[in-house]
């Protein structure tokens, strides 16, 4: 189940925001959960950034939050040694850490929903090999455990709280220029300001970069021996306030991604693209 913006409750998270809410939205857990047996109402969310996680947050104390995932993408022979119900679903609790091999999930003690009813349940897998502390590793394909991923949360001064899968992130293996330290960065879309992209550095958090397509700019823009469109993205890095209280753009230096999350910025060599081309002058702006 996805966030709403559904009219209903209103709950207020430290790393997720508001959410609005329905009642049919609330899973209810008559036993609570291991540990938080006094916890009874939770809702489930999913951010595409964190997927294949998703996130049980307490209605009763909305600061209490639960990574979580289905075992299979884990262990595609999971069983509970039980058939399950057409409309219910098991996920387990991860113990989120940035390190990936300390990660682990509660495989012992899974997480029944019944999407139907909309309740759920924790129930104590008795006399089966499965671990409280499974460690979730990356391992390939075909090797008998779905690959999966680890999360890393960044405390950003201009989003809040992000929580990044690894597999979203962008390693530049030169940093940008000013930048060489920074290696690692996650690309963001924030609504409001779309078509404006956010490239945040993963090292500083506090350290992020305002991208437009330079073709927003320039529709004229010319890339063509610097770049191959089937398999790159093109951005400029933006300054919202010049010294001359303009908006401009590097469009000297383009930043190239490509599709196997790596990332580069480049110098073009023609004289044609100043690196603090005034964007309000072009006709798109």
């Amino acid at each position: 189940m996805s966030q709403t913006k559904s009219e209903g409750a209103m709950l207020r998270t430290p790393d997720f925001g508001d959410i609005s809410f329905s009642g049919n939205h609330v899973f209810t857990f008559s036993e609570g959960l291991h540990g938080f047996e006094h916890l009874r109402k939770f809702i489930l969310i999913a951010e595409e950034a964190t997927e294949p996680f998703k996130w049980l947050i307490s209605i009763e104390n909305p600061a209490i939050g639960f990574a979580l995932i289905n075992p299979g993408h884990i262990d595609q022979n999971y069983t509970i040694g039980e058939p399950l119900g057409e409309n219910v679903v098991p996920m387990v609790i991860v113990a989120l850490v940035n390190d990936a091999l300390g990660t682990t999930t509660n495989m012992k003690a899974p997480i029944l929903f019944d999407c139907s009813a909309m309740t759920g349940q924790q129930i104590l897998l008795s006399g089966s090999n499965y671990s409280h502390t499974h460690q979730l590793a990356r391992q390939q394909d075909g090797a008998g455990v779905v690959q999966t991923t680890s999360i890393r949360r960044l405390y950003t001064s201009q989003f809040g709280v992000l929580d990044v899968a690894s597999d979203n992130i962008l390693t530049f293996s030169e940093g940008l220029l000013g930048f060489e330290k920074l290696r690692e960065f996650v690309l963001i879309s924030i609504d409001e300001t779309e078509p404006m992209k956010w490239l945040v550095s993963i090292e500083e958090p506090s350290i992020g970069f305002p991208l437009l397509s330079p073709w927003i700019i320039d529709a004229d823009y010319d890339l063509r021996n610097s770049y191959d469109p089937s398999t790159q993205a093109a951005f400029v890095v933006v300054t919202l306030v010049n010294p001359q209280g303009k908006m401009s753009a590097n469009m000297k230096a383009p930043v190239l991604i490509s599709g196997d999350h790596t990332g580069k910025q480049i110098i073009l060599n023609s004289d044609k693209y100043s690196p603090t081309y005034e964007i309000n002058r072009s006709k798109s702006a």
